[in-house]
């Protein structure tokens, strides 16, 4: 450990006594954020401070290896020349990001240039070539995508250390933290170019932190959050700067958990925000709207909750070691211990998720799906067919999988493609003697789930009998058993997907008036219905009110069943209701004078929900 401490220490003096001229210089430069409605600070502040941490990790590994400070162990560095398309790659960075900080490069202009930095990792024989499994010792060999994937992971990491940067030494502790958890695991599996490359530029960090932590009188800059994203992205995936890597996937993802998790959120968040899939010219898709910055990142909705920006920090530091100590952990765990850390780092995430309200994210109840249903193509017949002749297909193949319990079909292969063309022909055509395709696709009722039921039944039967009288092959029973209950499944799911979204998105909503509505029997649900089917009401039903006291505490189609009458004044609190709406036609003087006064009282509106029918071929 004693050979790491002089390097680390070395980098971290480097950095301190850098950082004060750098910012000088960044004045000088030009190299200034200037504050807007995205920003948290009023002044502009020197953006460079990247410099002072690029230097500093050269400087340092220079003079450990011309001082023979470790040379006996670190001379790989003089020996690869593979280190030094590294460090022309860093350079590259670093220049290109100083650059950014002085004139705002086009991002097209940046990708292009992060590109080429990894295109010469790649050419220096840089590449993940396969991934390590967590739950056992196989491999899964990349292929074909083993240079898409290399560029991937290089260019993201980069990208998420730059999205993170947005309050006081948040990026560059997310970093230092994140080295450390690096330098733990390399240096406990004897990976010593991993550990010492981490050391160095964990004290990098570490003495640049002296003047970026809040309050900060130097920003890292794109030139800062690039260069340490570009160097943890090598780090985090690599077993010595040479050869073929085999990425052990949990660690990194891990390691570098949080800066990864919200460039997610920002992709998915910006997609769905200026993605529109139906316009009045036709069916667009744009995903230029990912590029569009915002003020909705992980740190943003903490200050939005009302934490300071140090707080804030300090928060998301506490969030990093949980990960780094999780990617530690992960070396020495196996089998079920490996699961369990994956679901409380799951369970963690999601709940977190949630406390930070990123409703947006909620794509069933959001909305943004059922314009696909409006498409003129979804609508036709035809697609109807070609649709259900993939899920046929697909219920078939998953049929074989469920049975074997492997995704390896090779070994039926040859059944599958001889007898699948037959029994997707049988199910077609009985699935047109059955009026399948007259019944309307997107609003199904019960009836319609019958028919299906049956059509699905009498083809698995009849397919089943073709097969056994034309195909030498002896197929399963059970495989004809699954295949009808994913087909059921599936088919069901796939006519019933217009109801289930509106639904969801009509309780999702919380707009229109609060409403109460008195009786929760066949009026009350039928006002109900008519309330969340029609959005030109504004009216926002919360719960019922019924005489009834079996019904108290229960609730009907998905609404609580507050009390009855005469505990109105118990159940209304402050504020209340806008509206007590009833859904029966007979209803005693007494109760209706009660709910009068009641609503007077508190200032409520009373209505009557009622159906009519008008007689227009008089007058």
């Amino acid at each position: 450990m004693l050979k790491y401490l002089t390097p680390f220490f070395l980098s971290a003096l480097l950095s301190f006594l850098l950082t004060p001229p750098i910012r000088l210089f960044a004045f000088k430069i030009k190299a200034l954020d200037y504050p807007n409605e995205r920003k948290i600070h009023n002044d502009p502040m020197p953006r460079a401070g990247g410099l002072a941490i690029f230097l500093s990790f050269i400087m340092a590994i220079g003079l450990a290896m011309l001082g023979g400070v470790g040379s006996t162990y670190f001379k790989f560095l003089l020996e690869e020349s593979q280190w030094l398309w590294v460090l022309a790659g860093g350079l590259v960075i670093v220049g290109m990001g100083l650059l950014d900080d002085i004139w705002k490069l086009h991002y097209g202009v940046k990708f292009l240039i992060q590109l080429l930095a990894a295109s010469l990792l790649i050419y220096s024989g840089f590449t993940v070539k396969a991934f390590s499994l967590p739950f056992s010792d196989r491999t899964i060999s990349l292929g074909f995508l083993t240079l898409p994937f290399t560029i991937l992971w290089i260019v993201g990491i980069m990208n998420a250390l730059n999205l993170i940067d947005g309050l006081d030494g948040l990026a560059a502790g997310v970093a230092f933290i994140s080295s450390l958890a690096i330098f733990a695991i390399s240096f406990y599996t004897h990976n010593i170019p991993g550990a010492f490359i981490s050391c160095v530029l964990a004290g990098s960090i570490l003495g640049f932190l002296r003047y970026n932590f809040n309050p900060a009188s130097i920003f890292l800059g794109d030139c800062g959050s690039l260069f340490l994203g570009y160097v943890l992205s090598i780090l985090s995936i690599q077993g010595g700067f040479q050869g073929p890597v085999t990425l052990s996937i949990l660690i990194p993802f891990l390691a570098l958990g949080l800066p990864i998790l919200d460039t997610l959120l920002a992709i998915l968040r910006r997609l769905l925000k200026n993605t529109k899939m139906v316009q009045s010219n036709g069916t667009t898709l744009t995903v230029m709207g990912i590029f569009k910055a915002d003020r909705a990142h992980i740190h943003h909705r903490l200050l939005d909750m009302g934490l300071t920006q140090r707080r804030a920090v300090l928060t998301l530091y506490g969030v990093c070691l949980f990960l780094g100590a999780g990617a530690l952990a992960s070396v020495f765990l196996r089998g079920k211990s490996i699961g369990l850390l994956l679901l409380s780092f799951g369970l963690a995430t999601f709940f977190g998720l949630r406390k930070l309200g990123y409703k947006e994210l909620e794509i069933l109840k959001s909305g943004r799906l059922l314009p696909i249903f409006s498409l003129p193509l979804v609508n036709r017949s035809l697609f109807h067919v070609f649709f259900d002749m993939f899920i046929i297909g697909l219920a078939y193949g998953g049929a074989f999988i469920l049975r074997f319990e492997t995704f390896d079909l090779g070994p039926h292969k040859e059944m599958i493609l001889e007898t699948f063309p037959l029994l997707l022909a049988v199910k077609i055509i009985l699935f047109f003697l059955y009026g399948v395709y007259r019944r309307s696709y997107l609003m199904t009722n019960v009836d319609d789930f019958l028919r299906i039921f049956q059509a699905v039944f009498v083809s698995s039967w009849v397919a089943l009998l073709f097969n056994f009288f034309i195909f030498d092959y002896s197929i399963s029973f059970s495989i004809y058993v699954i295949d009808f209950l994913l087909l059921l499944l599936l088919l069901a799911g796939s006519r019933s997907s217009l109801r289930v979204l509106s639904y969801l998105h009509r309780s999702g909503s919380k707009s229109g008036q609060k409403t109460i509505i008195y009786g929760a029997g066949l009026g009350g649900t039928f006002a109900l219905r008519e309330f969340r089917n029609n959005p030109d009401l504004k009216i926002n039903p919360i719960g019922f009110i019924d005489d009834r006291p079996a019904l108290k505490g229960k609730l009907v189609h998905g609404l609580p069943v507050f009390g009855s009458l005469e505990e109105l004044s118990r159940i209304i609190g402050n504020p209340g209701p806008s509206q007590i709406v009833i859904s029966f036609k007979k209803i005693s003087p007494k109760k209706l004078n009660t709910l009068k006064t009641f609503c007077q009282e508190k200032g409520i509106i009373l209505r009557r929900f009622h159906i009519g029918i008008e007689d227009l071929t008089k007058g």
